[in-house]
């Protein structure tokens, strides 16, 4: 049971770290081509 709980604390703190990296990637990609339309104006 112990390892189950490890398990799935484990997971979801996984789940969270790769959702915030995912964030961040859109929040670059996102400022990159905002800078890159800027440039182009």
């Amino acid at each position: 049971m112990k390892e189950k709980l490890e398990r799935l604390a484990f997971l979801r703190q996984k789940a969270i770290m790769d959702e915030k990296a995912i964030y961040a990637g859109g929040l670059d990609k996102g400022e990159m081509s905002g800078k890159e339309e800027g440039i182009k104006e």
